[in-house]
Protein backbone atom coordinates (compact mmCIF):
# COMPACT_ATOMS: atom_id res chain seq x y z
CA UNK A 1 0.00 0.00 0.00
CA UNK A 2 3.02 2.30 0.28
CA UNK A 3 3.51 5.50 -2.35
CA UNK A 4 5.59 4.14 -5.43
CA UNK A 5 8.56 5.75 -5.72
CA UNK A 6 11.36 5.99 -8.55
CA UNK A 7 12.53 2.33 -8.70
CA UNK A 8 9.02 1.45 -8.73
CA UNK A 9 8.70 3.46 -11.69
CA UNK A 10 11.69 2.26 -13.40
CA UNK A 11 10.36 -1.69 -12.62
CA UNK A 12 7.39 -1.63 -13.94
CA UNK A 13 6.51 -0.64 -17.80
CA UNK A 14 3.40 0.91 -18.71
CA UNK A 15 1.32 -0.84 -21.42
CA UNK A 16 -1.92 0.36 -23.39
CA UNK A 17 -4.98 -0.46 -22.29
CA UNK A 18 -8.63 0.10 -24.10
CA UNK A 19 -11.51 1.89 -21.95
CA UNK A 20 -14.96 0.23 -21.92
CA UNK A 21 -17.85 1.04 -19.66
CA UNK A 22 -17.65 -0.55 -16.50
CA UNK A 23 -20.91 -2.39 -15.33
CA UNK A 24 -22.73 -3.18 -11.84
CA UNK A 25 -24.30 -5.67 -12.36
CA UNK A 26 -23.54 -9.18 -10.68
CA UNK A 27 -21.66 -11.65 -12.92
CA UNK A 28 -23.59 -14.90 -14.12
CA UNK A 29 -20.37 -17.09 -14.00
CA UNK A 30 -16.56 -17.13 -13.54
CA UNK A 31 -16.05 -15.98 -17.15
CA UNK A 32 -18.64 -13.24 -16.76
CA UNK A 33 -17.00 -11.95 -13.49
CA UNK A 34 -13.30 -11.99 -14.36
CA UNK A 35 -14.64 -9.94 -17.61
CA UNK A 36 -16.49 -7.70 -15.58
CA UNK A 37 -13.65 -6.51 -13.29
CA UNK A 38 -11.36 -6.11 -15.90
CA UNK A 39 -13.83 -3.55 -17.60
CA UNK A 40 -14.60 -1.61 -14.28
CA UNK A 41 -11.00 -1.44 -14.16
CA UNK A 42 -10.46 -0.15 -17.38
CA UNK A 43 -13.18 2.35 -16.90
CA UNK A 44 -11.54 3.77 -14.45
CA UNK A 45 -8.33 3.76 -15.92
CA UNK A 46 -9.70 5.87 -18.63
CA UNK A 47 -12.33 8.21 -16.01
CA UNK A 48 -10.22 11.64 -15.87
CA UNK A 49 -12.29 12.55 -13.05
CA UNK A 50 -10.92 10.50 -10.79
CA UNK A 51 -7.98 8.41 -12.08
CA UNK A 52 -5.58 11.02 -10.77
CA UNK A 53 -4.89 12.37 -7.04
CA UNK A 54 -5.89 16.20 -6.18
CA UNK A 55 -3.35 17.67 -6.07
CA UNK A 56 -0.67 15.76 -7.91
CA UNK A 57 1.38 14.22 -5.66
CA UNK A 58 -1.06 14.51 -2.53
CA UNK A 59 -2.11 11.16 -1.82
CA UNK A 60 -5.66 13.03 -2.11
CA UNK A 61 -7.90 10.31 -4.28
CA UNK A 62 -11.44 9.24 -5.37
CA UNK A 63 -11.54 5.60 -4.40
CA UNK A 64 -10.56 6.44 -0.43
CA UNK A 65 -13.42 9.13 -0.78
CA UNK A 66 -15.67 6.22 -1.47
CA UNK A 67 -14.83 4.02 1.28
CA UNK A 68 -12.96 5.33 3.90
CA UNK A 69 -14.37 8.98 4.99
CA UNK A 70 -13.12 9.15 8.09
CA UNK A 71 -9.40 9.89 6.66
CA UNK A 72 -8.67 13.63 6.55
CA UNK A 73 -9.95 15.80 3.06
CA UNK A 74 -7.64 18.74 3.85
CA UNK A 75 -6.41 20.14 0.87
CA UNK A 76 -8.48 17.36 -1.51
CA UNK A 77 -10.41 18.34 -4.65
CA UNK A 78 -13.31 16.46 -5.50
CA UNK A 79 -14.25 14.77 -8.59
CA UNK A 80 -17.58 12.32 -9.42
CA UNK A 81 -18.96 13.83 -6.37
CA UNK A 82 -17.62 12.63 -4.44
CA UNK A 83 -14.56 14.30 -1.60
CA UNK A 84 -11.18 13.16 -2.32
CA UNK A 85 -9.57 12.17 0.48
CA UNK A 86 -5.88 11.78 1.81
CA UNK A 87 -4.60 8.33 2.02
CA UNK A 88 -2.23 5.56 0.40
CA UNK A 89 -5.22 4.15 -1.92
CA UNK A 90 -4.33 0.69 -4.16
CA UNK A 91 -6.17 -1.22 -1.59
CA UNK A 92 -9.27 1.39 -2.33
CA UNK A 93 -9.15 1.23 -5.64
CA UNK A 94 -8.47 -2.42 -5.83
CA UNK A 95 -11.73 -3.16 -3.54
CA UNK A 96 -13.47 -0.17 -5.56
CA UNK A 97 -12.56 -2.49 -9.21
CA UNK A 98 -14.11 -5.98 -7.21
CA UNK A 99 -17.02 -4.20 -5.38
CA UNK A 100 -18.66 -2.65 -8.34
CA UNK A 101 -17.67 -6.04 -10.11
CA UNK A 102 -19.79 -7.78 -8.16
CA UNK A 103 -16.59 -9.76 -6.66
CA UNK A 104 -18.39 -11.67 -3.21
CA UNK A 105 -17.45 -10.22 0.04
CA UNK A 106 -16.23 -7.11 -1.69
CA UNK A 107 -19.02 -4.92 -0.95
CA UNK A 108 -19.13 -5.61 3.46
CA UNK A 109 -17.84 -2.49 4.58
CA UNK A 110 -14.16 -2.82 7.01
CA UNK A 111 -16.05 -1.22 9.66
CA UNK A 112 -18.89 -4.20 9.41
CA UNK A 113 -16.09 -6.93 9.37
CA UNK A 114 -15.51 -7.02 5.79
CA UNK A 115 -12.13 -8.54 4.77
CA UNK A 116 -11.02 -6.29 2.31
CA UNK A 117 -9.89 -2.82 3.87
CA UNK A 118 -7.40 0.33 3.43
CA UNK A 119 -4.74 -2.53 3.89
CA UNK A 120 -3.48 -4.24 0.65
CA UNK A 121 -2.26 -7.49 3.14
CA UNK A 122 -6.53 -7.28 3.00
CA UNK A 123 -6.76 -8.59 -0.52
CA UNK A 124 -4.40 -11.97 0.57
CA UNK A 125 -6.56 -12.21 3.74
CA UNK A 126 -9.03 -12.81 1.30
CA UNK A 127 -7.51 -15.40 -0.63
CA UNK A 128 -5.82 -17.36 2.76
CA UNK A 129 -9.76 -17.29 3.85
CA UNK A 130 -11.70 -18.46 1.06
CA UNK A 131 -8.49 -20.91 -0.24
CA UNK A 132 -8.01 -18.56 -3.67
CA UNK A 133 -4.57 -17.69 -2.52
CA UNK A 134 -1.34 -18.56 -4.89
CA UNK A 135 2.07 -17.77 -3.90
CA UNK A 136 4.57 -16.57 -6.46
CA UNK A 137 6.46 -19.78 -6.26
CA UNK A 138 3.56 -21.92 -6.32
CA UNK A 139 3.89 -22.23 -10.14
CA UNK A 140 -0.19 -20.40 -10.66
CA UNK A 141 -0.75 -18.81 -14.18
CA UNK A 142 -2.60 -15.74 -12.91
CA UNK A 143 -5.83 -14.41 -14.42
CA UNK A 144 -7.73 -11.51 -15.74
CA UNK A 145 -9.53 -10.59 -12.42
CA UNK A 146 -7.41 -12.08 -9.74
CA UNK A 147 -5.46 -9.28 -7.21
CA UNK A 148 -1.79 -9.38 -7.31
CA UNK A 149 -0.15 -8.33 -3.75
CA UNK A 150 3.68 -7.03 -3.85
CA UNK A 151 6.44 -6.74 -1.68
CA UNK A 152 8.79 -4.43 -2.53
CA UNK A 153 11.21 -3.79 -0.25
CA UNK A 154 11.69 -7.85 0.34
CA UNK A 155 11.14 -7.58 4.29
CA UNK A 156 7.63 -9.52 4.50
CA UNK A 157 5.19 -6.61 4.41
CA UNK A 158 3.31 -6.36 1.87
CA UNK A 159 3.25 -3.01 0.31
CA UNK A 160 0.89 -2.78 -2.41
CA UNK A 161 -2.09 -4.27 -4.55
CA UNK A 162 -3.15 -4.22 -8.09
CA UNK A 163 -5.69 -5.77 -10.61
CA UNK A 164 -4.47 -8.34 -13.26
CA UNK A 165 -5.97 -7.89 -16.78
CA UNK A 166 -3.79 -10.37 -18.67
CA UNK A 167 -1.01 -12.93 -18.24
CA UNK A 168 1.22 -15.10 -20.35
CA UNK A 169 4.11 -17.23 -19.24
CA UNK A 170 6.39 -14.63 -18.87
CA UNK A 171 4.45 -11.46 -18.13
CA UNK A 172 1.65 -10.41 -15.75
CA UNK A 173 -0.07 -7.01 -16.70
CA UNK A 174 -2.08 -5.11 -14.29
CA UNK A 175 -3.95 -2.03 -13.40
CA UNK A 176 -3.10 -0.86 -10.31
CA UNK A 177 -4.38 2.79 -8.27
CA UNK A 178 -1.45 4.67 -5.97
CA UNK A 179 0.96 4.13 -9.10
CA UNK A 180 2.80 7.17 -9.51
CA UNK A 181 -0.03 9.35 -7.94
CA UNK A 182 -2.67 7.87 -10.45
CA UNK A 183 -4.53 4.55 -11.94
CA UNK A 184 -2.09 2.93 -14.77
CA UNK A 185 -1.43 0.02 -16.35
CA UNK A 186 1.74 -1.85 -15.77
CA UNK A 187 3.40 -4.94 -16.26
CA UNK A 188 6.19 -7.19 -14.47
CA UNK A 189 7.67 -9.98 -15.16
CA UNK A 190 6.37 -13.49 -13.25
CA UNK A 191 9.45 -14.01 -11.80
CA UNK A 192 10.05 -11.04 -10.20
CA UNK A 193 11.13 -11.48 -6.22
CA UNK A 194 8.63 -8.59 -5.58
CA UNK A 195 5.40 -10.16 -6.45
CA UNK A 196 3.94 -12.12 -3.04
CA UNK A 197 1.29 -14.01 -5.14
CA UNK A 198 -2.23 -13.50 -6.03
CA UNK A 199 -5.67 -13.84 -4.98
CA UNK A 200 -8.71 -15.51 -7.04
CA UNK A 201 -11.86 -13.82 -6.48
CA UNK A 202 -14.59 -16.42 -5.26
CA UNK A 203 -16.88 -17.43 -8.20
CA UNK A 204 -13.97 -16.78 -10.62
CA UNK A 205 -13.18 -20.72 -10.84
CA UNK A 206 -11.36 -21.99 -8.39
CA UNK A 207 -10.95 -25.29 -7.44
CA UNK A 208 -13.06 -26.28 -4.67
CA UNK A 209 -11.31 -26.59 -1.21
CA UNK A 210 -10.37 -29.41 -0.14
CA UNK A 211 -10.94 -31.60 3.55
CA UNK A 212 -13.74 -29.25 4.32
CA UNK A 213 -16.95 -30.95 3.53
CA UNK A 214 -17.54 -31.95 7.16
CA UNK A 215 -17.72 -28.37 8.61
CA UNK A 216 -15.11 -29.22 10.79
CA UNK A 217 -13.11 -26.53 9.24
CA UNK A 218 -14.36 -23.92 11.25
CA UNK A 219 -14.74 -24.50 15.10
CA UNK A 220 -15.80 -22.35 17.86
CA UNK A 221 -14.07 -22.22 21.35
CA UNK A 222 -13.05 -19.69 23.74
CA UNK A 223 -9.18 -18.95 22.84
CA UNK A 224 -8.71 -16.02 24.90
CA UNK A 225 -10.26 -17.42 28.30
CA UNK A 226 -12.64 -14.00 28.52
CA UNK A 227 -16.32 -16.32 28.27
CA UNK A 228 -16.63 -15.35 24.90
CA UNK A 229 -16.39 -17.80 21.98
CA UNK A 230 -14.58 -17.39 19.24
CA UNK A 231 -14.39 -18.57 15.63
CA UNK A 232 -11.48 -20.75 14.59
CA UNK A 233 -10.76 -21.33 10.88
CA UNK A 234 -8.65 -23.95 9.53
CA UNK A 235 -7.24 -23.10 6.13
CA UNK A 236 -5.62 -25.07 3.50
CA UNK A 237 -1.88 -23.96 3.80
CA UNK A 238 -2.02 -25.69 7.44
CA UNK A 239 -2.46 -22.33 9.33
CA UNK A 240 -5.43 -22.37 11.89
CA UNK A 241 -6.80 -18.46 12.73
CA UNK A 242 -8.25 -17.39 15.48
CA UNK A 243 -11.30 -14.45 14.25
CA UNK A 244 -11.18 -12.91 18.46
CA UNK A 245 -14.48 -12.17 19.53
CA UNK A 246 -14.53 -8.54 20.87
CA UNK A 247 -17.90 -8.40 22.55
CA UNK A 248 -19.49 -5.61 20.16
CA UNK A 249 -20.40 -4.89 17.03
CA UNK A 250 -18.92 -6.22 14.95
CA UNK A 251 -18.28 -9.22 17.52
CA UNK A 252 -16.23 -10.83 14.60
CA UNK A 253 -13.83 -8.86 12.03
CA UNK A 254 -11.15 -9.67 9.61
CA UNK A 255 -9.21 -6.94 11.11
CA UNK A 256 -9.61 -8.99 14.63
CA UNK A 257 -8.04 -12.50 14.01
CA UNK A 258 -4.78 -13.90 14.49
CA UNK A 259 -2.78 -17.00 13.55
CA UNK A 260 -2.79 -19.84 16.79
CA UNK A 261 -1.20 -22.78 14.67
CA UNK A 262 0.36 -24.05 11.87
CA UNK A 263 1.15 -27.36 10.33
CA UNK A 264 -2.35 -28.65 10.17
CA UNK A 265 -2.20 -30.45 7.08
CA UNK A 266 -6.22 -32.06 7.43
CA UNK A 267 -8.71 -29.21 7.90
CA UNK A 268 -10.93 -31.79 9.65
CA UNK A 269 -8.54 -33.39 11.88
CA UNK A 270 -9.11 -30.33 14.81
CA UNK A 271 -11.23 -29.64 17.69
CA UNK A 272 -11.87 -27.09 20.44
CA UNK A 273 -11.79 -27.80 24.23
CA UNK A 274 -10.85 -27.44 27.46
CA UNK A 275 -9.02 -30.34 28.70
CA UNK A 276 -7.43 -29.40 31.48
CA UNK A 277 -10.03 -26.56 33.15
CA UNK A 278 -7.88 -23.14 33.24
CA UNK A 279 -10.77 -21.69 31.43
CA UNK A 280 -8.89 -21.45 27.88
CA UNK A 281 -10.42 -23.81 24.99
CA UNK A 282 -7.10 -26.30 24.09
CA UNK A 283 -7.03 -27.66 20.60
CA UNK A 284 -7.38 -31.49 19.88
CA UNK A 285 -6.45 -33.87 16.67
CA UNK A 286 -7.33 -36.96 15.28
CA UNK A 287 -4.54 -38.02 13.52
CA UNK A 288 -4.58 -40.68 10.24
CA UNK A 289 -3.09 -43.53 12.93
CA UNK A 290 -5.67 -43.19 15.54
CA UNK A 291 -3.52 -40.78 18.27
CA UNK A 292 -5.36 -38.24 19.65
CA UNK A 293 -3.38 -35.08 20.47
CA UNK A 294 -3.80 -32.07 22.55
CA UNK A 295 -2.03 -28.74 21.93
CA UNK A 296 -2.59 -27.23 24.92
CA UNK A 297 -3.32 -23.53 25.28
CA UNK A 298 -0.45 -21.32 26.72
CA UNK A 299 -2.35 -18.19 26.88
CA UNK A 300 0.58 -16.41 25.02
CA UNK A 301 1.39 -15.39 21.24
CA UNK A 302 0.72 -18.13 19.18
CA UNK A 303 -1.05 -20.00 21.58
CA UNK A 304 -0.29 -23.12 20.65
CA UNK A 305 3.13 -24.93 19.24
CA UNK A 306 4.20 -28.16 18.41
CA UNK A 307 5.96 -28.22 21.44
CA UNK A 308 3.56 -28.08 23.20
CA UNK A 309 1.39 -30.90 23.25
CA UNK A 310 0.16 -34.44 24.97
CA UNK A 311 -0.87 -37.72 23.44
CA UNK A 312 -3.99 -38.48 25.17
CA UNK A 313 -6.10 -41.99 23.75
CA UNK A 314 -5.35 -43.85 21.09
CA UNK A 315 -7.41 -45.98 18.28
CA UNK A 316 -9.22 -43.56 16.75
CA UNK A 317 -9.39 -44.44 13.06
CA UNK A 318 -12.24 -42.37 11.87
CA UNK A 319 -11.94 -38.87 12.59
CA UNK A 320 -15.25 -37.87 11.88
CA UNK A 321 -17.07 -39.57 14.84
CA UNK A 322 -14.98 -37.45 17.03
CA UNK A 323 -16.61 -34.15 18.99
CA UNK A 324 -15.24 -32.64 22.36
CA UNK A 325 -18.02 -31.36 25.33
CA UNK A 326 -18.45 -31.23 28.88
CA UNK A 327 -20.55 -33.75 29.85
CA UNK A 328 -20.28 -34.04 33.73
CA UNK A 329 -20.49 -30.76 34.82
CA UNK A 330 -17.32 -30.81 36.16
CA UNK A 331 -14.86 -28.11 33.86
CA UNK A 332 -13.11 -30.27 31.71
CA UNK A 333 -13.88 -31.18 28.37
CA UNK A 334 -14.46 -35.08 27.37
CA UNK A 335 -14.29 -37.19 24.38
CA UNK A 336 -17.78 -38.17 22.24
CA UNK A 337 -17.70 -40.36 19.97
CA UNK A 338 -20.55 -41.55 17.67
CA UNK A 339 -19.99 -45.06 15.98
CA UNK A 340 -21.02 -46.70 13.28
CA UNK A 341 -23.89 -48.34 15.24
CA UNK A 342 -25.30 -45.96 16.19
CA UNK A 343 -23.86 -45.65 20.15
CA UNK A 344 -22.67 -42.49 21.50
CA UNK A 345 -19.86 -43.18 23.56
CA UNK A 346 -18.08 -40.58 26.18
CA UNK A 347 -14.49 -40.91 27.38
CA UNK A 348 -14.40 -39.40 30.61
CA UNK A 349 -11.68 -36.79 31.17
CA UNK A 350 -9.84 -38.20 33.92
CA UNK A 351 -7.75 -34.88 34.91
CA UNK A 352 -5.04 -37.48 34.95
CA UNK A 353 -2.30 -39.10 32.86
CA UNK A 354 -3.50 -40.27 30.21
CA UNK A 355 -6.52 -37.65 30.11
CA UNK A 356 -9.08 -40.49 28.49
CA UNK A 357 -8.81 -44.23 28.15
CA UNK A 358 -10.78 -47.27 26.58
CA UNK A 359 -11.67 -48.60 30.23
CA UNK A 360 -13.09 -44.97 31.43
CA UNK A 361 -16.29 -44.72 28.67
CA UNK A 362 -19.59 -45.11 29.24
CA UNK A 363 -22.53 -45.19 26.30
CA UNK A 364 -24.22 -42.34 26.88
CA UNK A 365 -26.93 -42.34 23.44
CA UNK A 366 -28.27 -44.82 20.95
CA UNK A 367 -29.55 -44.55 17.45
CA UNK A 368 -27.51 -41.85 16.19
CA UNK A 369 -27.44 -42.80 12.24
CA UNK A 370 -25.31 -39.89 10.91
CA UNK A 371 -22.41 -39.05 13.28
CA UNK A 372 -21.92 -35.82 11.78
CA UNK A 373 -25.55 -34.75 13.03
CA UNK A 374 -23.85 -34.36 16.52
CA UNK A 375 -23.23 -31.21 18.30
CA UNK A 376 -22.83 -30.84 22.14
CA UNK A 377 -23.58 -27.42 23.73
CA UNK A 378 -24.94 -26.34 26.71
CA UNK A 379 -28.29 -25.48 25.75
CA UNK A 380 -29.66 -24.77 29.46
CA UNK A 381 -27.20 -23.39 31.28
CA UNK A 382 -26.93 -26.38 33.62
CA UNK A 383 -23.03 -26.60 33.22
CA UNK A 384 -23.55 -30.04 31.50
CA UNK A 385 -23.40 -29.99 27.54
CA UNK A 386 -26.75 -31.16 25.85
CA UNK A 387 -26.46 -32.97 22.52
CA UNK A 388 -27.96 -31.01 19.63
CA UNK A 389 -28.87 -33.26 16.18
CA UNK A 390 -29.55 -31.94 12.87
CA UNK A 391 -31.87 -33.91 11.38
CA UNK A 392 -32.33 -34.47 7.29
CA UNK A 393 -35.68 -32.83 7.60
CA UNK A 394 -34.33 -29.52 8.82
CA UNK A 395 -35.68 -30.05 12.44
CA UNK A 396 -32.55 -29.16 15.16
CA UNK A 397 -33.95 -31.49 18.36
CA UNK A 398 -31.66 -30.89 21.70
CA UNK A 399 -31.26 -34.23 23.54
CA UNK A 400 -31.45 -32.84 27.74
CA UNK A 401 -28.36 -33.92 29.50
CA UNK A 402 -30.41 -35.25 32.71
CA UNK A 403 -27.22 -35.85 35.04
CA UNK A 404 -28.22 -38.93 35.69
CA UNK A 405 -27.84 -42.45 34.28
CA UNK A 406 -29.07 -42.38 31.83
CA UNK A 407 -28.15 -39.11 30.48
CA UNK A 408 -29.53 -38.60 27.01
CA UNK A 409 -32.73 -40.32 26.25
CA UNK A 410 -35.47 -40.75 23.24
CA UNK A 411 -37.89 -39.43 25.34
CA UNK A 412 -35.95 -35.97 27.16
CA UNK A 413 -35.56 -33.76 23.81
CA UNK A 414 -36.82 -30.95 22.23
CA UNK A 415 -37.58 -29.40 18.94
CA UNK A 416 -35.55 -25.93 19.40
CA UNK A 417 -34.78 -24.64 15.59
CA UNK A 418 -36.09 -26.05 11.84
CA UNK A 419 -35.13 -25.05 8.38
CA UNK A 420 -31.55 -26.15 9.14
CA UNK A 421 -30.78 -27.85 5.51
CA UNK A 422 -26.98 -29.12 5.58
CA UNK A 423 -25.63 -30.41 8.99
CA UNK A 424 -22.34 -29.32 8.36
CA UNK A 425 -22.99 -25.71 9.00
CA UNK A 426 -24.03 -25.47 11.96
CA UNK A 427 -22.08 -24.95 15.43
CA UNK A 428 -22.68 -24.19 19.04
CA UNK A 429 -20.64 -21.59 21.22
CA UNK A 430 -21.44 -18.82 23.39
CA UNK A 431 -21.26 -15.63 21.55
CA UNK A 432 -22.67 -13.17 24.41
CA UNK A 433 -21.43 -14.97 27.69
CA UNK A 434 -24.59 -15.60 28.88
CA UNK A 435 -24.05 -19.23 30.17
CA UNK A 436 -25.90 -20.36 27.18
CA UNK A 437 -24.67 -21.80 23.80
CA UNK A 438 -25.88 -20.26 20.73
CA UNK A 439 -26.03 -21.92 17.61
CA UNK A 440 -24.15 -20.31 14.79
CA UNK A 441 -24.59 -21.20 11.16
CA UNK A 442 -22.24 -20.70 8.91
CA UNK A 443 -24.11 -20.23 5.36
CA UNK A 444 -22.67 -21.22 1.56
CA UNK A 445 -22.57 -17.58 1.15
CA UNK A 446 -19.67 -17.24 3.61
CA UNK A 447 -22.16 -15.57 6.15
CA UNK A 448 -21.79 -16.69 9.51
CA UNK A 449 -24.69 -16.07 11.53
CA UNK A 450 -25.64 -16.35 15.15
CA UNK A 451 -28.88 -17.43 16.37
CA UNK A 452 -29.70 -16.33 20.05
CA UNK A 453 -30.23 -18.59 22.67
CA UNK A 454 -33.36 -17.10 24.26
CA UNK A 455 -33.55 -19.16 26.87
CA UNK A 456 -37.18 -19.55 26.68
CA UNK A 457 -39.12 -21.40 24.45
CA UNK A 458 -38.72 -21.26 21.46
CA UNK A 459 -35.31 -21.02 22.87
CA UNK A 460 -33.89 -20.44 19.04
CA UNK A 461 -35.78 -18.40 15.97
CA UNK A 462 -35.48 -17.04 12.50
CA UNK A 463 -36.43 -13.30 13.88
CA UNK A 464 -34.02 -13.88 16.91
CA UNK A 465 -30.57 -14.04 14.60
CA UNK A 466 -27.51 -11.72 13.75
CA UNK A 467 -24.53 -11.90 10.88
CA UNK A 468 -21.54 -12.08 13.22
CA UNK A 469 -18.86 -12.60 10.38
CA UNK A 470 -18.70 -12.52 6.67
CA UNK A 471 -16.26 -14.13 4.02
CA UNK A 472 -15.87 -18.21 5.61
CA UNK A 473 -15.47 -21.04 3.74
CA UNK A 474 -17.12 -23.88 5.60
Amino acid sequence: MNRLTAALAAFAMTVAVTAVTAGTAAPANAATLRQQIVSVAQAQLADSARNVEKPAGSNCNYYTGVFRTWKSSSGCGSGDGVQFRDSDWCADFSKYVWKTAGVPYAATPETSGGVLTGWASSFKDYGTGNNTWHTRSSGYTPQAGDSLVFDWEGDGTIDHVGIVTSADGSTVRTIEGNSGDRVKANSYSRSSGSIVGYSEPVGGGSAPPTGGTDGHRIQMGDIDGDGLDDVIQMRDNGDVVAFINIGANPIYSWSHNRKVLTGITDVSQIRAGDFNGDGRDDLLQVRPNGDVVVFWNSGANPNFTWQNNALVLTGITDKQQITVGDINGDGYDDIIQVRPNGDVVAFWNNRTNPLFTWQTNALILTAIGDKLQLKPGDINNDGRDDLIQVRPNGDVVVFWNNGTNPLFTWQTNALILTAITDKAQLKTGDVNNDGRDDLIQVRPNGDVVAFWNNGTNPLFTWQTNALVLTAIDL
